[in-house]
């Protein structure tokens, strides 16, 4: 099972700092140590190109609670991009919920 959230922005040039913050709460009875379930966070161009990944997380990072995650979109200042955030479950019959909430484009 996959799910996809995408949201476009445009970030202006006059920018000298872009940080895309979100919190994350992993919740999983996978029985394994292995990562079969996934959540990754990409940034793709205006013709859907990935340009970078920015984070994949998974089952074995669940913490019991949200975390906050943080990372640099400085090198998309000027640009027009879509942050790509996808949840991908394997594991057939245990389930991993990936719960995303206050997204955020900081710019200064």
């Amino acid at each position: 099972h996959t799910d996809t959230l995408a949201q476009t922005v445009t970030i202006p040039a006059t920018c000298k700092n872009a940080t895309l913050s979100f919190w994350l709460d992993i919740s999983t009875n996978d029985p394994t140590s292995a990562a079969s379930d996934t959540f990754t966070v990409q940034v793709l161009n205006s013709s859907g190109t990935v340009l970078a990944t920015l984070a994949t997380l998974s089952n074995l990072n669940a913490t019991g609670g949200y975390s906050q995650h943080s990372y640099s979109v400085a090198p998309y200042i000027g640009q027009k991009i879509t942050i790509k955030y996808t949840g991908t479950e394997t594991l057939t019959g245990h389930n991993t919920s990936f719960f995303d909430d206050d997204n955020a484009l900081n710019v200064s």
